[in-house]
């Protein structure tokens, strides 16, 4: 990796915990620009920093659409902890669109692949967010303590660099044991925390503390105190891409104000909440925020009541196709990830190379093709050829599989070598190769560097002098108006391979285009 992209990564990285930004942006195309297409890990990278960075805006279904690629690309051992962060994401986005049973099997997934994996810090996550679902989506206090004690079984006594997850684990805690009335619990939680949490902290550890705090104005009746609290979660609004994931923790404190009538307090908040509200693309946080001013004025201001309650009902046919909307493409998105895991577990669990000849795999190799054809124009043309070995059946039964494997790697080589890095070279299957060449600005010269492939490979393998054909034939496919997805392609060379082999093999075929 250049330094430039090792830059690149550190400063993508912070931009996590930063306001999102024009520079965000840049960011992620320099980075694009200098990664190599052909590469799943760095592809894969960008797609979770893109996938994060629009759930954070609210762009729910952008953000979908980048963290299933980055969950479908094949990708080294080191790299594999962006599929329990991507999992974790995924899930907080159904949670934020009230589809808890997808949200928690996603949280679940993003478990199981941090306990394969050893991922402390993603396990923790995973349980807090666990509870976090319990808590705001079902209100059911006592599974949602018992997801966060899991996880304070996890994170106590850990090293340095959890506390952003202790503070969190232990501020839920203790909201509920205020819910439950353990005063003495929720109170102890809090002196211990307040030598952990101070404005350098992130702003979910101090808004979450905060709304701990809040809720003891129950238990302790300090007036001075909340509104103290309150001026605290004032300041949290400076930080306006973080929104939406503290977007709960508002509307907790909100209604814990609204339930003890505090209608100074409740009315400054929504002052400063309702602008953050109506620029987000969610429409469910808009139906939230009106259901609250309802009960607000039907508690404060019942002359206005029934205009606040003619507004909420108008609102629901659009909530209602939100929600609509967002349970139908979370129903394609959870059909493509299982696709995606049948084919991986068939393909070495996403390794990126056939073992035998050190070829790209079949499943890297879709990918990288779908990645590449997925942002074509039609200006551009791309190449696929289906390279099979003629008559290799007799190869294994007169000479031996060792003998028949040799001449894969040999073969393997001989394709390999003579694209060198012009082109995608894998193995499909069997005998069975494929190349792939983008762009292609003369597919004439596409088809004569396919004729001197043939030479090359029968050239190569007739050096073992042996009786059995040892040549090969090639189906060849373009890009086009027919063929614009890679089941489209592969499968017009595969028809072309197989007209090249009725006609007598050692042959090149081209489809139509």
């Amino acid at each position: 990796m250049t330094a430039n992209k090792k830059d690149l990564l550190e400063q993508m990285e912070q931009q996590r915990t930063l306001p999102i930004t024009e520079e965000t942006f840049s960011l992620y195309q320099a980075y694009q620009d200098l990664i190599d297409p052909r590469n799943p890990n760095e592809l894969c990278l960008l797609f979770f920093y893109q996938g994060e960075c629009y759930y954070r805006l609210g762009n729910f279904k952008k953000s979908l659409r980048f963290l299933t690629r980055c969950l479908k690309a094949p990708k080294k051992e080191s790299f594999k902890h962006l599929d329990a962060l991507s999992y974790r994401i995924m899930g907080m986005i159904n949670c934020y669109l009230g589809s808890e049973t997808i949200a928690l099997s996603y949280i679940q997934q993003c478990r199981s692949v941090s306990e394969e994996l050893h991922l402390k810090k993603e396990l923790i996550s995973s349980y807090i967010d666990q509870g976090f679902i319990y808590y705001f989506l079902l209100e059911d206090y006592d599974n949602s303590l018992d997801s966060l004690n899991t996880a304070f079984e996890h994170v106590n006594g850990l090293e340095d660099g959890f506390d952003a997850l202790y503070i969190l684990c232990e501020a839920l805690r203790g909201t509920l044991y205020c819910k439950t009335g353990r005063w003495y619990l929720a109170v102890s939680i809090q002196q211990k925390l307040s030598s952990f949490v101070s404005e350098h902290s992130d702003p979910l550890s101090q808004l979450c503390m905060l709304n701990l705090k809040i809720w003891l104005y129950e238990y302790n009746k300090n007036t001075s105190l909340l509104e103290e609290h309150i001026n605290a979660v004032i300041n949290c609004f400076t930080i306006k891409q973080d929104f939406i994931p503290l977007s709960y923790f508002y509307f907790d404190i909100l209604k814990f104000l609204l339930n003890h009538k505090l209608q100074k307090e409740t009315l400054r908040l929504l002052h400063y909440i309702e602008p953050y509200i109506n620029r987000c693309p969610l429409f469910f946080l808009k139906h939230e925020l009106m259901h609250i001013k309802a009960n607000f004025t039907k508690i404060f201001d019942q002359q206005h009541y029934p205009e606040i309650c003619s507004q909420y009902i108008s609102m629901l046919p659009a909530f209602e196709d939100e929600q609509r909307n967002a349970r139908l493409y979370n129903l394609s998105y959870i059909e493509l990830l299982r696709q995606t895991k049948i084919a991986s577990e068939n393909f070495q669990e996403k390794s990126q190379l056939d073992p035998m000849t050190g070829l790209l795999n079949k499943y890297t190799i879709q990918f990288l093709i779908e990645e590449d054809l997925a942002k074509k124009n039609t200006q551009n043309t791309a190449a696929l050829l289906l390279i099979d070995m003629d008559h290799f059946k007799q190869v294994n039964d007169t000479m031996g599989h060792l003998m028949g494997d040799a001449f894969i790697c040999q073969t393997a080589a001989v394709i390999q070598n003579y694209y060198k890095d012009t082109a995608l070279c894998g193995r499909v299957g069997g005998d069975e190769f494929l190349v792939y060449i983008s762009p292609v600005s003369d597919p004439p010269f596409v088809q004569l560097q396919a004729e001197i492939l043939l030479q090359e490979i029968y050239l190569k393998n007739t050096e073992k002098k042996i009786a059995v054909s040892t040549q090969a034939s090639i189906g060849i496919a373009f890009s086009s108006g027919k063929y614009l997805n890679f089941e489209q392609l592969f499968a017009a060379a595969d028809r072309a391979l197989y007209q090249a082999k009725t006609d007598g093999r050692a042959k090149i075929v081209v489809a139509d285009l």
